[in-house]
C-alpha cells in the first residue's frame, strides 16, 4: 500500500510478475528478456489490461509501471484509448506511472499520455525522482498527481543532513508545481517521521502499513 499522513490509502503499488512453470518470476528476472525481444510495448498492454480487469473486480485504486516503450512509441496510445473510452469508471482508480529517466527523455511524449489518462479521470505519476532535480520545473505542465522520491533518498534520512536538504528542496518543488510527494522504500517508523517534518505527504515500503 501507499498510504497518506493519516495512513489511508492513496493506492496499492502492482509491480508486473510472471507465472511460469509453479514460480513467480519478478520483473528483474523476465525484463530483460522482454526488452531483448522487442516485447515491451506488449507486455505494456497485457499490463494496462490486468490492471484494469483488477479494478473491476476489487474497486481497489491500482498503481502500474510503464516502460519507455508506451512513453516512446505513438502506438501504444492509439490502442489504449479504446479502454479510455470504455472503462472510464476503472480508468478513475488507475494510476499510471513511469522512471524519472524515462519522463525527462521523452517528455513531450509524456505530456501527451499524461493528458488522455487525465481527461479520462486517471492518475499519472513519476518514480524513482531524485537525481535530476535541475529538470523538475520542465515537469510543470505535464499535469502530473504525484511524485515518488527514490528510495536511496529515503534510506536513514533522519540521520542524513544532507538527504534531508534534499527532501525538503524536492518537497518544496512538487508541491510549487501542484504534486503530491511520496516516499519509496520507508522502512521504519522514525524514517517515516523524518519525511512528515520534510514535506513528503505519503508513503510505501516495508515499514508502512494502513489504518486499521
Amino acid at each position: 500500500p501507499v498510504i497518506d499522513l493519516e495512513s489511508r490509502l492513496i493506492h496499492y503499488e502492482s509491480p508486473v510478475r510472471l507465472q511460469r512453470e509453479g514460480a513467480t518470476w519478478s520483473a528483474g528476472q523476465f525484463l530483460p528478456w522482454i526488452h531483448r525481444l522487442q516485447l515491451s510495448g506488449e507486455l505494456d498492454k497485457q499490463v494496462f489490461e490486468l490492471a484494469l480487469g483488477t479494478i473491476e473486480r476489487s474497486q481497489l485504486p491500482i498503481a502500474i509501471n510503464l516502460s519507455v516503450a508506451a512513453i516512446a512509441d505513438n502506438s501504444f496510445l492509439s490502442w489504449a484509448e479504446q479502454h479510455l473510452n470504455t472503462r472510464s469508471r476503472a480508468i478513475a482508480r488507475l494510476w499510471i506511472e513511469i522512471p524519472e529517466v524515462v519522463a525527462f527523455r521523452h517528455v513531450e511524449n509524456f505530456k501527451r499520455l499524461s493528458a488522455r489518462i487525465k481527461a479520462h479521470g486517471g492518475h499519472v505519476g513519476i518514480e524513482h525522482i531524485g537525481h535530476q532535480l535541475a529538470k523538475l520545473g520542465q515537469l510543470h505542465d505535464v499535469g502530473l498527481d504525484y511524485l515518488k522520491v527514490d528510495a536511496s533518498f529515503v534510506r536513514d534520512v533522519q540521520n542524513n543532513p544532507g538527504n534531508q536538504t534534499l527532501l525538503r528542496t524536492l518537497c518544496t518543488i512538487g508541491h510549487t508545481i501542484g504534486v503530491s510527494m511520496i516516499a519509496e522504500g520507508v522502512n521504519s517508523g522514525e524514517e517515516w517521521e523524518a519525511l512528515k517534518d520534510l514535506g513528503i505527504d505519503g508513503a510505501t515500503g516495508p515499514g508502512i502499513s494502513l489504518a486499521g
